[in-house]
This record gives C-alpha cells, structure tokens and sequence, in this order.
C-alpha cells in the first residue's frame, strides 16, 4: 500500500487543511532523501507501515504521526535525533492545531524508538509501534544483511575497529534480552529470525 494514503487518513482525521498537509508530506518526503541516509529513507517508512497495517487497515492518528516523524530528524553523529524528531513532530502538529492529546502521545511514541528495549510500552500501541519498528530484525537473510549494510554506510565516517566494537555491543544487548519483541504477534513471526539474523551477523563482525 502507498503509505501516502495513511497520511492523508490522518490528516483528514484531524481536519488539517489540504494544502498544509501537502506540504508537511513533501517536507517529509525531502528529509527522508537527505545523503546521509542509507537505511533510514523512506523505505524504512514503507517497511514500517507495512508492519502496522499489512492490509492498508486503518491505524490510530498517533500511530500515523509517530511513524512519519520518528526518523524526520536524522544526524548519524547526533545522540538526540529521536528528542529532535518528536519536537519536530510536535512543532507541525501543533500549527495545525491538532488536539494536544494526540501531539502529546505522537512525541512520546517517537521519543520511545530511543531506547526500544528499555522503553516503557504504556499500552498496546506503543508496543506494537516498537515492534514494527524493528521488525527488519527479523527480516528474511538477505534483507537483513541489507540493513546491516545501510547501517554501515550511515556510519562511515567511524573506522572499523570502533564500529565493529559499538555494533558487537549492540547486537549483544539485543540478544541477552529476554525478548526483542514486545507483542505475541511480532514476537511469533520474527523473533527466532531476527535472533538467528543477530547471531549471524555477530559471527561476520567477529571473523574479518
């Protein structure tokens, strides 16, 4: 499903005008193709939503807000993007004079992905926000090693030895959790995937 459709829902939803969300689309839309990217763009977007509503279905206003602007901020030498994200996020919001209800719970789903082991998840929409979010994880090999690439490709600027170093630590912490993902329907589907993928890619980081 063209993601577009999700956010035009939304804002219908929350009686933006057409033309302003027009434009916020197209903001976004620039920032996800900005060239420090390589794995947080737009397909991550697509993945994201194809995650939360394989079928097109409907998704919460929140859900809508927090998946478009979790990754509109993105600085790979940054350690607030997720802070600066949902700002933003709440910046535009508010000028479209959307209920502060539903701008306060867009910024803290955002301000959840900074952390999405230790997050609170204060209900089932947070969790299933968190795990959709790393739901490429679980992604089948070859997508994985796609990820891990684009990963790579954000950082190149950091030499091999320390990013070897802080990715091994990483994915470590993924694997000593109890569980990577929160909801029994993610954690189904992709937990034994996304651990075999962590495992996978420890090996290679640890052999070259």
């Amino acid at each position: 499903m063209n993601i577009r459709a999700h956010w035009v829902r939304a804002a219908h939803a929350c009686g933006i005008d057409a033309a302003a969300a027009a434009e916020g689309y197209a903001e976004l839309r620039r920032r996800y193709a900005e060239p420090q990217r390589a794995y947080h763009t737009w397909a991550h977007l697509q993945h994201l939503f194809d995650q939360l509503a394989p079928a097109g279905e409907e998704l919460p206003c929140t859900t809508c807000w927090a998946g478009f602007y979790h990754d509109a901020v993105y600085d790979p030498h940054a350690k607030d993007n997720e802070a600066a994200s949902a700002r933003l996020a709440s910046e535009r919001l508010n000028a479209w004079s959307v209920e502060a209800l539903i701008i306060e719970k867009t910024a803290r789903l955002i301000e959840a992905t900074a952390d999405h082991l230790h997050a609170r998840a204060e209900d089932g929409e947070t969790a299933r926000f968190l795990d959709a979010d790393l739901s490429i994880l679980g992604a089948a090999p070859e997508a994985y090693l796609a990820y891990a690439q684009a990963v790579r490709g954000e950082y190149a600027f950091v030499p091999e030895a320390e990013f070897r170093a802080g990715r091994t630590a990483f994915l470590k912490k993924l694997l000593d959790a109890p569980k990577i993902f929160r909801t029994p329907a993610f954690a189904a589907r992709l937990e034994g995937q996304a651990r075999a993928n962590i495992e996978n890619e420890l090996s290679a980081l640890n052999a070259s």
